[in-house]
């Protein structure tokens, strides 16, 4: 059980800039088109990390839309604390 702590508190301490980055690098080494992928020289490493590119990039867009809902919810709850406040 610690080490289900241990894997969210580091994951909770990656900044959401690079959670984002790494999202959206996966995506597109999943969905660039092959004449770019050529262009680019990344067509082998996509061949090569295919299996492992797709539950990656789910598991980052997992992480960034909680990310992202848990920042949304930060703000909701400061406006309504806010606004409950006394003011004298």
């Amino acid at each position: 059980m610690n080490w289900i702590t241990s894997f969210f508190k580091i994951f909770g301490s990656i900044s959401t800039e690079l959670i984002a980055s790494m999202t959206l690098m996966m995506f597109v080494f999943l969905f660039i088109p092959e004449e770019y992928g050529r262009y680019f020289h990344i067509s082998e490493f996509r061949e090569k990390y295919n299996l492992y590119l797709g539950p990656a990039a789910i598991f980052f867009a997992f992480l960034l839309a909680a990310r992202i809902f848990h920042i949304i919810k930060k703000i909701c709850f400061k406006k309504i604390d806010e606004s409950r406040r006394l003011h004298c």
